[in-house]
């Protein structure tokens, strides 16, 4: 088979023809998440002339002082042509305290002892072997086959293995990794799919703990240089969190397994809690196995929150639904609970409810707007609820006594698409009773707020929720490494997935979709689950959410957050002890948990009302609530408002991974999180009522929010119509929050709280990533400094909804932000809007040279491996979607899109495809988005 370059016009694609081929399709992207690449492809000259195929931090090679360069031999190689050994370095984004980086590099030495090329990190841009250059871990690979890896600055503290390779001369692949996590480093050859570990996990020395790792260092020996002496194919890996835990931590033989047992068809919270609690009193590993394809039935007489089962103290614990269903019958209250667990994996459950948590059904009138001839106007609503869901005068939505419990509120909605909110509408609508009118079975729905209700017309579809805080589908506190694995959720009084104070949480291949309708059910269900996908706060190191696919949310789909603390018992004077309780939005502030402060962690104080940061500290002790810092901080205002002092634990909350997700069709915003060190690649994002992506500081606190973003890569994703809800259309720039575009970084949510001069957001990379289907602006980035916007597909705009005309548009929303250290640059422009118009700095339209390259028509590259075929094209961002048909010409010619994403790395775009059964051939093209 012949590989064919085909040019790809914009909507009129040349078609490749494929022989048949099975092909199972491959679930997972590659096993790394590459920041950096070089295959030195540019013609002969300095390295500084290379330009990476991938570059998250954007500044590529730099030389070191007083050093000769690495050349580039235009034949894909890196070579020394001096005597005094070559310097190259390349500057790095962060991994934070809790991440891992991995280096490869293809290295070729001549057959002699003397020659040398070394690979490793440094804080600086400098040379690997000085004693003073603050250099580690790198290892030096020798032509004699040995190889020495410094744990230390410097040339400190080396560990030789003399024999670590044969060297015939010919090129190996190498990998050095740097674990922060563990304190350690790891050398590896490769060979085929093969690693080899010649030294695994080696603890590096005390004098590390200067490395921030900020560069990626090449160097050579100071001797003559050889034409077999070269550097080839360099990529780093880049985790800011160690991976998530997919199987327990012990030998299997040491797992005693506990069987639950056959249900007794009315409840059976006891029989489950039994096997629960021997798996924390058994002494060993254990394993709680369900019934396959049984129905566990969950209720209680409960009338407020409430986690029915708990597992409190266990140790190394799978609980294994093994395919049964969770079917709960109180809407106020959740499944499962963890506390004080480590090491547990929560796998292969289904849960859904009934009754619903939620009711829907049609608006008959607006009783505010259109009121009954000869009635004044009556803040409210009449609505008829659909056959088969809960009536909306049962105690779930009316009961006074239970108000501290829930939130009530309703949304109206899109019945298209199934948990997607309406155009124009507001994301939630407060009501306060529901009265039963016994006109045609309509209920009257009372809702005070007299703006919104006015949005609300005749033929509207209205979907009412009781959301029951602390009554999540599984929930953790105070635990560590917890996984929930294969988990499907249809319905929930409140967020899917929670934890507090739990380091190393995981979700990973879990749905939240929306389920099967009621018996007796004229209309399917219009949503799923009352809450968030995964709602996680203050976990000292974040979550990894992986392979994930929720949608039809009552909230965000993915929220990690980190709430303040406000100060009691600081006198008037400077101090540097005081007492921190936990922000309780305006209410009594409550004692901090095992986990919010400890030794070591950086404290940020800030005016709640400005903004402005005035101090930062260290924890030197903590005693509870009580805490000592490292020098007395002025100007502490006691108090529990948030016009008081307010203070943010910035070691909390770092480090997440959100990776090869599909988030449709949900209330608010798609991620919605604190962004130190987080890693956002390879995500389908679509039908958020606000954005996509959102990262914000603290101010406006009456749900939790995170502070200031820093580190955020954000790669690979294709982001789509969303920002259709009533805010995203109609909030006012730059002061509200820039809800219209699909990445928003701001510094603060409403007018009141807009500030400039506040600590600036900082570290983001957003690249190769597509916008699709926006309104209003894709990006938009407030307070911002250090950000790299490169590499990006910005599609055309949605004009046909009649909610924002195309002249309102542009590409960039930019406000107060540090211009000079904001690279936009080699993004395409396929939105119709003139380059010159579509970037706007604090309200101007400016011309920012390079920001937009011409798309160039990509390659598309068919090969076969075994069963398998794999198609590849090569564009900038995910550009383009695969077609395909069996048959060309004809009434039965049809072109249907590839559901397979791509998987995305760089400009690298691949699908591994099975082939449609029954046929003898299948054509391929690509179109652009």
């Amino acid at each position: 088979m012949c590989a064919a370059s085909i040019r790809v016009p914009r909507g009129i694609v040349a078609t490749l023809l494929l022989p048949v081929v099975l092909l199972p399709f491959a679930a997972s992207h590659a096993p790394s998440e590459i920041i950096f690449g070089d295959n030195f492809t540019q013609p002969a000259g300095n390295i500084t002339n290379s330009v990476p195929f991938l570059d998250v931090e954007g500044q590529g090679w730099q030389l070191a002082p007083a050093r000769s360069p690495f050349f580039l031999d235009g034949h894909g190689h890196l070579l020394d042509t001096g005597t005094s050994g070559a310097v190259a370095c390349l500057p790095l984004i962060p991994i934070g305290p809790h991440g891992s980086m991995t280096l490869t590099a293809t290295i070729q030495l001549p057959q002699d002892a003397t020659q040398w090329i070394g690979m490793g990190f440094a804080n600086s841009n400098t040379v690997l072997i000085g004693s003073g250059s603050k250099s580690g871990p790198w290892v030096q690979v020798n032509g004699g086959g040995g190889i020495i890896l410094y744990g230390g600055t410097g040339a400190n503290n080396p560990l030789t293995v003399s024999n670590a390779f044969v060297n015939t001369g010919l090129p190996v692949e190498f990998q050095l990794t740097f674990d922060a996590f563990t304190f350690s480093a790891s050398v590896a050859m490769v060979s085929g799919d093969v690693t080899n570990l010649i030294l695994d996990s080696i603890p590096v020395t005390n004098t590390l703990p200067a490395i921030t790792a900020r560069s990626l260092v090449f160097q050579s020996s100071a001797a003559t240089p050889s034409p077999g002496r070269w550097i080839a194919a360099v990529s780093l890996d880049w985790y800011p969190r160690p991976p998530p835990m997919l199987t327990l931590p012990v030998p299997p033989a040491s797992i005693v397994t506990r069987q639950v047992g056959a249900p007794t068809g009315t409840n059976d919270i006891s029989l489950i809690q039994k096997a629960l609690t021997f798996a924390v009193t058994n002494g060993s590993p254990t394993e709680v196995v369900f019934n396959s394809g049984a129905t566990y039935l969950i209720t209680n007489t409960s009338g407020v929150a409430d986690m029915p089962l708990n597992m409190n103290g266990a140790n190394n614990v799978i609980i294994n639904g093994n395919g049964c269903q969770i079917l709960i019958k109180n809407p106020r209250i959740g499944f499962l609970h963890l506390q004080n667990c480590v090491n547990a994996i929560i796998e292969n459950f289904t849960v859904d409810y009934d009754p619903l948590p939620w009711t829907q059904g049609v608006v008959t009138r607006n009783l505010y707007t259109d009121p009954p001839a000869g009635m004044s106007k009556t803040p409210a609503i009449e609505f008829r609820v659909d056959t088969g869901y809960p009536a909306p005068t049962n105690a779930n939505y009316i009961d006074a006594n239970a108000v501290a419990s829930a939130e009530r509120w309703g949304i109206i909605m899109n019945t298209n698409f199934p948990g997607r909110g309406a155009d124009n509408r507001h994301t939630i609508y407060i009501y306060n009773n529901v009265i039963q009118t016994n006109v045609n079975g309509a209920f009257q729905v009372q809702i005070p707020n007299t703006t919104a209700i006015q949005t609300i017309q005749s033929n509207d579809f209205w979907c009412m929720v009781s959301r029951w805080n602390s009554s999540s589908v599984y929930s953790a506190g105070n635990c560590y490494q917890v996984t929930f694995l294969n988990l499907t959720n249809y319905a929930g009084a409140a967020a899917n997935f929670e934890a507090q104070t739990t380091p190393l949480v995981n979700e990973i291949n879990c749905t939240v979709a929306i389920g099967p309708p009621p018996a007796s059910a004229t209309r399917g269900r219009i949503k799923s689950s009352n809450a968030d996908g995964g709602y996680f706060g203050s976990t000292r190191i974040g979550p990894w959410v992986q392979g994930c696919s929720f949608t039809g949310l009552s909230d965000d789909v993915a929220n990690a957050y980190t709430e303040p603390f406000v100060v009691s018992g600081a006198p008037g004077t400077p101090t540097d002890t005081f007492t921190l309780l936990n922000f309780n939005n305006g209410s009594p502030g409550t004692a901090l948990t095992g986990g919010e402060v400890e030794v070591g962690d950086q404290l940020l104080f800030f005016d709640g009302v400005s903004g402005e940061v005035f101090d930062r500290a260290a924890v030197l002790s903590t005693n509870a609530s009580s805490v000592t810092v490292d020098h007395a901080i002025s100007g502490l205002v006691n108090g529990n408002d948030e016009t008081n002092t307010l203070v943010i634990n910035e070691t909390l909350n770092t480090s997440a991974v959100y990776l090869d997700n599909h988030f449709s069709n949900s209330r608010i915003h798609g991620i919605y999180c604190r962004a130190d060190n987080i890693l956002i690649a390879h995500n389908s994002i679509s039908g958020m009522g606000l954005s996509a992506i959102s990262g914000f500081p603290a101010l406006s606190l009456s749900s939790p929010n995170s502070f200031v973003p820093t580190n955020a890569i954000i790669m690979d994703n294709v982001l789509s119509d969303c920002s259709y809800s009533y805010e995203a259309i109609n909030n006012a720039i730059p002061t509200d929050e820039p809800a219209f575009a699909l990445i928003e970084f701001h510094q603060t949510r409403n007018a009141d709280d807009y500030v400039t001069n506040s600590l600036a957001i900082s570290g983001v990379r957003i690249l190769n990533n597509a916008f699709l289907n926006w309104r209003r602006a894709p990006l938009s980035l407030h307070n911002v400094t250090d950000a790299v916007v490169a590499g990006n597909y910005f599609g055309p705009p949605i004009t046909s909804d009649g909610l924002v005309p195309l002249g309102a548009d542009y590409v960039a929303d930019l406000w107060a932000d540090d211009y000079p250290n904001l690279t936009f640059a080699g993004n395409v422009n396929a939105t119709g809007i003139s380059n010159s118009i579509s970037i706007r700095e604090d309200g101007s339209a400016v011309v920012i040279s390079s920001a937009f390259s011409p798309l160039a028509a990509p390659v598309l590259v068919p090969a076969v491996n075994g069963t398998n075929s794999l198609l590849n094209w090569s564009s900038a961002a995910p550009s383009f979607v695969l077609q395909q048909t069996n048959r060309l010409g004809g009434a039965v010619n049809g072109w249907i899109d590839v559901t397979n994403e791509p998987s995305i790395y760089a400009a690298s775009n691949s699908v591994t495809l099975p082939r449609p059964p029954g046929t003898n051939q299948v054509y391929y093209r690509l179109r652009q988005r």
